[in-house]
C-alpha cells in the first residue's frame, strides 16, 4: 500500500473513468462475503416463493369456495393457509435482512479501514491540495451511501428479480393473453426510466461534491473561530456559508427531485396496466366465461401489482446505486492518489544514526518551476547546533520539512551519515528525528498519552523527566488531574506557551538523534524561554540540532547560522563571524536589538 506506482506523484488524482469501473471495483469487496451473500439470496428466494404463490391460492379460494360452491369452512382454511405463508415469508425475509446487514458492515469496515490507512500513507503535498472537510466527507458520508446500497439495494434487487421471474411464470401458467397484456407496458417503462436514470446519476455526483465542499467549509470555519471573532467576521462567514448551503440545497433538491420522478412514472404505468387487466379480464369473464373467472382476475390483479411493485423497487435501487456509485467514485479517487515521495522497494534500515547531514545542490518547489529553495549547500557534523534564520517565506520551514521527507527534493540530494535519505526506510528516518512544530498539535486525550505519542512504551519516569527538562512539569502538576488531564481538541484548554512546552517535552522523550525546533519558542515569553534554554542545551548535547529562530538572540550559541533570503543561503557561519561580516544577518540582528518587538516577519 505504501509503494509508489509508476506514473503517480500524489499531486494528480486518477479518478475512475466511468461508473462501470467504480462498480467493478466495489464488487471486488464482496468477494470475501460470498457465503453470506449466497445464504441471503437463498432466504430471499424462499421469501419470494411464499409471496408469489399467495395470489394463486387467493384466486383459487375465490373461484372454488365463493363462486362455485360457497364453502365457508374450506374458504377459511385457505385464509389460514395464506396467513401461515405470510408468516413464513416474514421469517425468511427477516433472516435475509440480518445477513445483509452483517455483510454490509463487514464490507464497509474493510473499505473504511483501507481508505483511512491509505490516507495516512499520502504525502504532505496531497493534503496541501485537498480540503480536510472534503476528505472527512468521503470517509463518512460517501461510505455511508455505499453501505446503504449494499444492505438495502442488494436485497431489494434480488427480491425484485426473483419476484418478477416468479410472477411472470405464474401469470403465463394461469393465462397467456392476460400475461401478455401486463408485459406489453414494460418496454415503454424501461425507456422512460432509463432517460431519467442518466440524469439522476449526474445530479447525485454534483450533490456529493457540494456536500464535500460544505463539510470542508464547516471544518475550516470552526477551526478558525478565534480569527473569525478577532476580526468581527461572523456575519461574513455566515453569508459565505449561506451561499454554499444554498448551492448544496439546490443540488440536493435537483438530485432528489429527478429521482422522485420515478415514483409518479411507475404509478402511472401501474394504473394503466390495472385498468387494462380489469377491463380485459372483466370483458372475458362476461363474454367468454369458462376459465375466465373472478378468482383468475383477482390473481392477475395481485400479480400485476406485485410485478410493478418489484419494478418500482428496481428503479428505486437504481437511484440508490447511482448515489452510492457517486460516493464510491469519490472514495476511489482518494484511494487512487499516490504519495509524491519516492519509496524504494528495499529501503535501508540502519541500526544507528550518527547525525551527519549534508545538503548538496538542493532545489525544491511546491509547484513545478516555482522554486522555494534554490541551490542549497551546507554540511552539518554530528552534535552541531544549526540555526536557520531569514525573512518569512524564505524557505526555513521547507528546508527542515525536506529533511523529514515530508516532501522530496526536485534536484540535488540530502545525505544522512553519507546515505541519501531517499534510500533510507522513511519510518526509521523519522523515528530518528524529534520535531517541534511552530504550531503544536495535540489529540483529545490525556496529557500522558500525548506526551508518549512518539514513544508509547516509555515509562512514566521517562515521561516526567522529559517534562521536567522542558519545564512543563510544574504547570502539568497544577492541573486538576495532573498528567491524566484530558485535553480538548488541539489542546485548546492549555495556553499557547503551555502547548509549546509540552511539544518540546514530547520531542525530548523520543530521544532523537536529530532535533528540529521550528520556532519552538516563538510563542513562549522571554522568562519562560530562559527557563528552558538550559534544558534545551542539555538536550542538544550529542545531537544534531536545527533551530528555526524567531528571536535572533537565541542563536548565539549555535555552531553555525544559515541565513536564508530570496530562497537561497546567502550567509553561513557562527554568530560572531556573521556579525563581523556586517551583511544581511548583521543588519537584521541590530534592527531587532534596537526594537526587540521586530521579527523577521518585518520587511527588511
Amino acid at each position: 500500500m505504501g509503494m509508489r506506482r509508476p506514473g503517480h506523484h500524489g499531486r494528480h488524482i486518477e479518478s475512475p473513468a466511468h461508473f462501470g469501473k467504480a462498480l467493478r471495483r466495489l464488487v471486488t469487496y464482496l468477494g470475501s462475503q460470498v457465503v453470506i451473500l449466497s445464504l441471503a439470496a437463498l432466504f430471499t428466494l424462499a421469501s419470494v416463493f411464499f409471496m408469489v404463490i399467495t395470489p394463486v391460492i387467493i384466486g383459487n379460494a375465490i373461484t372454488e369456495y365463493l363462486e362455485k360452491t360457497q364453502n365457508l369452512t374450506a374458504f377459511l382454511q385457505q385464509i389460514i393457509l395464506i396467513f401461515l405463508i405470510y408468516v413464513c415469508s416474514w421469517i425468511t425475509n427477516a433472516i435475509s435482512g440480518i445477513l445483509m446487514t452483517r455483510m454490509g458492515n463487514k464490507v464497509i469496515f474493510r473499505l473504511r479501514n483501507e481508505l483511512f490507512s491509505h490516507i495516512q500513507t499520502l504525502s504532505m503535498s496531497y493534503f496541501d491540495s485537498q480540503g480536510i472537510g472534503d476528505l472527512i466527507s468521503r470517509v463518512t458520508n460517501d461510505i455511508q451511501m455505499i453501505y446503504d446500497a449494499l444492505v438495502n439495494a442488494y436485497y431489494s434487487l434480488i427480491s425484485s428479480i426473483f419476484t418478477i421471474i416468479g410472477v411472470v411464470i405464474g401469470m403465463f401458467i394461469l393465462n397467456i393473453p392476460l400475461a401478455l397484456a401486463v408485459l406489453c407496458v414494460v418496454p415503454f417503462m424501461f425507456l422512460v426510466t432509463g432517460i431519467i436514470g442518466k440524469k439522476v446519476r449526474n445530479a447525485f455526483r454534483e450533490n456529493q461534491t457540494c456536500i464535500g465542499q460544505i463539510s470542508a467549509m464547516i471544518q475550516e470555519s470552526f477551526s478558525g473561530i478565534r480569527v473569525i471573532k478577532s476580526f468581527f467576521r461572523e456575519q461574513a462567514e455566515y453569508e459565505k456559508f449561506e451561499k454554499m448551503n444554498a448551492r448544496t440545497r439546490a443540488a440536493g433538491e435537483k438530485a432528489y427531485f429527478i429521482s422522485f420522478l420515478f415514483m409518479p412514472v411507475m404509478l402511472f404505468f401501474t394504473g394503466v396496466i390495472l385498468a387494462v387487466i380489469t377491463g380485459l379480464g372483466g370483458t372475458l369473464i362476461i363474454t367468454v366465461g369458462g376459465t375466465f373467472t373472478i378468482g383468475l382476475l383477482t390473481s392477475f390483479i395481485l400479480y400485476s401489482r406485485r410485478f410493478f411493485e418489484s419494478l418500482r423497487q428496481i428503479t428505486n435501487v437504481y437511484n440508490v446505486v447511482q448515489s452510492a456509485l457517486a460516493g464510491a467514485e469519490r472514495v476511489f479517487q482518494v484511494m487512487d492518489a499516490r504519495q509524491s515521495i519516492e519509496i524504494q522497494e528495499n529501503p535501508l534500515v540502519v541500526d544507528t544514526a550518527q547525525g551527519d547531514v549534508v545538503f548538496t545542490d538542493v532545489f525544491f518547489g511546491y509547484k513545478k518551476g516555482e522554486y522555494v529553495l534554490k541551490d542549497i549547500n551546507f554540511q552539518v557534523k554530528k552534535g552541531e547546533i544549526i540555526a536557520i534564520v531569514g525573512p518569512t517565506g524564505a524557505g526555513k520551514t521547507t528546508l527542515v520539512n525536506l529533511m523529514s521527507r515530508f516532501y522530496d527534493v526536485d534536484e540535488g540530494g540530502i545525505l544522512l551519515d553519507n546515505i541519501n535519505i531517499k534510500d533510507i526506510d522513511i519510518h526509521f528516518l523519522r523515528r530518528k528525528m524529534g520535531v517541534v512544530l511552530q504550531e503544536p498539535f495535540f489529540f483529545s486525550t490525556s496529557i500522558r498519552e500525548n506526551l508518549k505519542y512518539g514513544k508509547p512504551d516509555a515509562t512514566d519516569e521517562e515521561m516526567i523527566n522529559a517534562a521536567v527538562i522542558a519545564n512543563a512539569d510544574p504547570f502539568i502538576r497544577k492541573l486538576p488531574q495532573g498528567y491524566d488531564t484530558v485535553l480538548t481538541e488541539r489542546g485548546m484548554n492549555l495556553s499557547q506557551g503551555e502547548r509549546q512546552l509540552m511539544a518540546i517535552a514530547r520531542a525530548i522523550l523520543v530521544d532523537p538523534k536529530i532535533l528540529i525546533l521550528d520556532e519552538a519558542t516563538s510563542n513562549i515569553d522571554s522568562l519562560t524561554e530562559s527557563h528552558i534554554q538550559k534544558g534545551l542545551l542539555q538536550l542538544m548535547q550529542g545531537r544534531t540540532s536545527f533551530i528555526i529562530a524567531h528571536r535572533l538572540s537565541t542563536v548565539k550559541n549555535a555552531d553555525k547560522v544559515l541565513v536564508i533570503h530570496d530562497h537561497r543561503i546567502i550567509e553561513q557561519g557562527t554568530h560572531d563571524e556573521l556579525m563581523k561580516n556586517k551583511g544581511f544577518y548583521f543588519r537584521l540582528y541590530n534592527l531587532q536589538l534596537k526594537k526587540p518587538e521586530i521579527t523577521e516577519d518585518m520587511a527588511i
